[in-house]
């Protein structure tokens, strides 16, 4: 209220409180996506030292289309794991009109499966703080289960009640057979949303992905390699 004043009921709403406390001090990463849309900066990070926090992000238009609605999301992550998504909409007109004020929540994701290689040191070392930060049961269960070496009925019912499928794609992933496995599982639900897999991927060139994937978007972070 104190940064917009008059203009606070130009703004939409969009909130809801998080499930469990995040350790103090932990790195909380916003990245907005919405096609035709520059962002700057185009991702930003916080550490939670205060009561609230604000990402602000300045945006223009750059290949979206006239009196159409941009749909898109603001996604939150930490240690590189994706924790929550806010809807972003953006009506592109000639002229610039007042927003109706609004408020929309979205749930923080209480089950994040993550497939990964096991040599991917950096990934291993990420999830396995986002455990500690986050303190998530489903995340120390798949951690558990996963440590196996042979496919199980209780992964599958990991997969199953998973919020989102986090995929992340290295050469390592690629070559690994128990990736594979898990991939294709999660391609095999047919009630799950639309963008339940979510892939991310570090190495450049990208590693080439199998065609039953080609139609996800596969988003790059090349901060997921720092162990």
């Amino acid at each position: 209220e104190e940064r917009l004043g008059e203009r606070l009921d130009e703004y939409r709403t969009i909130g809801e409180e998080a499930r469990q406390p995040v350790a103090e001090g932990a790195v909380i990463t916003a990245t907005p996506y919405l096609e035709g849309f520059q962002f700057n900066p185009p991702s930003l990070s916080l550490g939670l030292f205060e009561p609230w926090h604000r990402f602000d992000f300045k945006l223009r238009a750059t290949t979206a289309p006239l009196n159409q609605a941009a749909n898109g999301r603001l996604t939150f992550t930490v240690e590189g794991i994706i924790v929550a998504d806010l809807p972003l909409s953006i009506f592109v007109g000639e002229t610039v009109t007042k927003s109706s004020a609004a408020s929309v929540s979205r749930k923080p994701y209480d089950a994040i499966f993550c497939s990964y290689s096991r040599k991917d040191i950096a990934i291993v070392r990420r999830v396995e703080r986002a455990y500690t930060i986050l303190g998530l049961r489903y995340l120390r269960d798949m951690i558990s289960i996963r440590s196996g070496e042979n496919w199980s009925e209780a992964l599958e019912r990991l997969i199953e009640q998973a919020d989102i499928f986090q995929l992340f794609w290295s050469q390592s992933a690629a070559a690994s057979k128990h990736v594979e496995m898990e991939w294709r599982y999660a391609l095999s639900l047919k009630d799950k949303p639309e963008n339940f897999i979510r892939p991310v991927f570090w190495e450049q060139p990208m590693p080439p992905v199998p065609e039953p994937l080609r139609h996800i978007h596969f988003a790059f972070d090349d901060t997921l390699d720092d162990a």
